[in-house]
């Protein structure tokens, strides 16, 4: 059995699966189509506002997007001239919060844009957010849009839940929240006033992506581990 997280070979295990039965393969990063972009050029590229902050939020069903928005409505108080870009198919409820609490000048949406666009949207962020409420599915899975946000060189803020939230933590590429609001602007607000800190841990995600979660060392990790149960199965039967 293969699992894309700690989480879910724990869980496999706490089933009846035997624990050197599971291998850990986390989804990987797109280092060759998302690479580091000038966050200035990206921003005229894309018609982005080109002063301010903006904390960037990638999500095909933005789900736990309400934690980065309930943050941003006390993050703007800190930093006024911050913006919130959702990159992703957009959803009526969450215009609709941005109105009820006053942000909808600072609240961009890029909608579902295109392979070709993806790596403009995310370097025109300064910050990007991974939201993960406390619950089974956030614990056991892996986000793939982190390996997105690594490889484009952006520093990010997680809930610290799960295997990503251990991964910011190891490795310096971001800072962890709790799982409220109030730490997790106070973690947004940190990278956004601290610009040295910010491209130091958007280095380091870069670094990382490359290193160890190219999609070509997830695939090749794969392969090794179906090659060993082969042999494994090979050696057993001979046995026999």
């Amino acid at each position: 059995m293969t699992a894309i997280s700690q989480g879910l070979r724990d869980f496999a295990v706490q089933h009846g699966v035997a624990r050197e039965r599971v291998s850990v393969v986390e989804g990987g990063a797109d280092v060759d189509a998302i690479t580091p972009l000038p966050k200035a050029e990206a921003r005229r590229k894309l018609g982005l506002p080109p002063e301010g902050k903006i904390v960037g939020f990638m999500g095909t069903f933005q789900r736990d997007l309400d934690i980065v928005m309930q943050s941003f409505v006390l993050l703007k108080e800190a930093v006024p001239d911050a913006y919130l870009l959702v990159i992703g198919t957009p959803f009526p409820w969450a215009r609709q919060v941005a109105q009820q609490q006053g942000i909808t000048e600072r609240y961009l949406e890029a909608g579902r844009c295109t392979d070709e666009l993806l790596p403009y949207y995310l370097a025109s962020t300064d910050v990007l957010a991974l939201p993960l409420k406390e619950n089974l599915f956030n614990q056991t899975r892996w986000p793939n849009k982190i390996g997105e946000y690594m490889a484009c060189g952006r520093p990010v803020v997680v809930s610290d839940v799960g295997d990503v939230a251990a991964l910011v933590q190891a490795h310096g590429t971001g800072l962890t929240a709790k799982n409220d609001a109030v730490d997790f602007s106070a973690k947004l607000t940190t990278l956004l006033s601290d610009p040295a800190l910010a491209e130091k841990m958007g280095g380091k995600a870069r670094q990382l992506a490359c290193a160890a979660y190219s999609w070509a060392l997830q695939s090749s990790k794969l392969e090794e581990f179906y090659y060993q149960l082969t042999d494994s199965e090979k050696n057993g039967a001979g046995r026999r």
